[in-house]
């Protein structure tokens, strides 16, 4: 959990692992799903 002005904010991003590849396509902020975009986050 962090804050952001302020507010606070809980977050949860659930990743998927192709070989030694993780990546995720949405975020939950606060209950509320968002998109991370076509290309998502991915760490290698």
């Amino acid at each position: 959990m962090t804050t952001h002005q302020g507010q606070r904010l809980t977050g949860e991003r659930l990743f998927h692992r192709d070989g030694f590849r993780l990546s995720a396509n949405e975020e939950v902020l606060n209950g509320r799903r968002y998109s991370l975009g076509n290309d998502g986050s991915t760490s290698t």
